[in-house]
C-alpha cells in the first residue's frame, strides 16, 4: 500500500477520534459549547474511545475476512462529522472499506459481509459489560438530579403510572383549556407501519370544511434520530403532511433524554410556546429540547 494511502487514512482516523471527543463531551454536558482540554480528557475520550473501538473492530472484521478469502481491500476510511447539537451529534458518519478486486463466489461475499456485525456485535458486548461493571457513584445522580432525596422529589411529575391508571391525559388537557388555550391531545399507539392517511384525515381537515381547522401540531418525542433532524415522530408526521395541502405548522420538543424527568409547568410552557407560533404564523425552532442541563 502506497505511503499516502497509509496518512489519509491515519489522518481521517485522527480526525474522527478528535470530532468523536468534542461529541462526547456535549453529551455528557447535556449542551454544545467551548470546553476546557481537561472537559475533554474527562467526558470526551470515554466516548471517543468506545465509539472508535467499536467502529475499528466492526471495519477490521471485513477487512481480515476478505484478506482471508485473498479479496484486496482498503484499510478502514474513516468519516469525521463535527457534532451538530439537535440533528447529527454523533461526532462521526461512521467508516467504510473499498474491495479492489473481485469476490469470488457467495461464500466469501457471505463471509466478508457478516464479519464486520459479529465482529462489531463482540466489540459492543466488551463495552456494554465495561460500562455496567463501571458504574458511576450516586453523585453522578445528583449532578443530574440535585434534589434527587429531597421528599418533595417526584411531586407534579407526570408518571407512567400516573398515565395508565389515574387517565392523565384528560386533565392535563383541561388544566390547559381553563388557561384560556385551545388545546387536543392525540396519542399514537402503533409506530409500525406509521399510520400516515389517519393521521392525515384526523389532522388535515374539519368534517364540515375542507379548510384546515388545526394551526399547529406540538410533537413530543422521547428520543432523536440518526442522521436528520427532530424526533422519530416528528420525522414520520412531517413527512405525512409534506403533500398536504395547508397542513398546521409543526413543531418538535424531545424530552426525556438521559432519564430526565418531565413535569406538568414544562408541557405547558410548550402549549405556550405553541400560541406564540401561531401569532407569528412561523416556526423558528422547529426542534426543541426539554429540561437538558444548562
Amino acid at each position: 500500500m502506497k505511503t499516502n494511502k497509509i496518512f489519509l487514512h491515519l489522518g481521517l482516523f485522527i480526525i474522527t477520534f478528535i470530532t468523536t471527543t468534542f461529541a462526547g463531551a456535549e453529551w455528557a454536558a447535556g449542551q454544545s459549547s467551548t470546553y476546557e482540554f481537561s472537559v475533554l480528557v474527562s467526558k470526551g475520550l470515554p466516548y471517543a474511545i468506545s465509539i472508535m473501538f467499536f467502529l475499528s473492530v466492526h471495519e477490521f472484521g471485513h477487512y481480515f475476512a476478505a484478506k482471508y478469502h485473498k479479496v484486496e481491500t482498503t484499510l478502514p476510511y474513516y468519516i469525521p462529522f463535527p457534532p451538530i447539537s439537535g440533528f447529527l451529534n454523533f461526532g462521526t458518519m461512521g467508516a467504510v472499506i473499498k474491495t479492489k478486486s473481485a469476490i469470488r463466489n457467495n461464500k466469501a461475499m457471505f463471509d466478508i459481509g457478516a464479519a464486520g456485525p459479529i465482529a462489531g456485535f463482540i466489540a459492543s458486548l466488551i463495552i456494554l459489560i465495561y460500562g455496567f461493571t463501571h458504574l458511576p457513584t450516586v453523585d453522578y445522580l445528583l449532578t443530574i438530579h440535585p434534589d434527587y432525596f429531597d421528599p418533595k422529589y417526584g411531586k407534579g411529575i407526570i408518571s407512567l403510572k400516573e398515565i395508565r391508571e389515574k387517565n392523565f391525559h384528560p386533565f392535563l388537557i383541561t388544566s390547559l383549556r381553563e388557561k384560556g388555550i385551545e388545546v387536543g391531545l392525540l396519542k399514537l399507539h402503533i409506530f409500525r407501519p406509521f399510520p400516515h392517511q389517519k393521521l392525515l384525515k384526523l389532522l388535515s381537515h374539519s368534517e364540515r370544511s375542507e379548510e384546515s381547522h388545526i394551526k399547529l401540531i406540538n410533537v413530543l418525542d422521547r428520543s432523536v434520530t440518526m442522521s436528520t433532524m427532530g424526533g422519530p415522530i416528528y420525522v414520520e408526521l412531517r413527512s405525512a403532511l409534506y403533500d398536504s395541502p395547508n397542513h398546521p405548522l409543526l413543531a418538535d420538543y424531545i424530552y426525556g433524554l438521559g432519564g430526565r424527568d418531565i413535569d406538568v409547568e414544562q408541557i405547558i410552557d410548550v402549549a405556550l410556546k405553541g400560541e406564540q407560533i401561531i401569532k407569528k404564523n412561523k416556526v423558528e425552532k422547529p426542534v426543541d429540547y426539554i429540561g437538558l442541563r444548562e
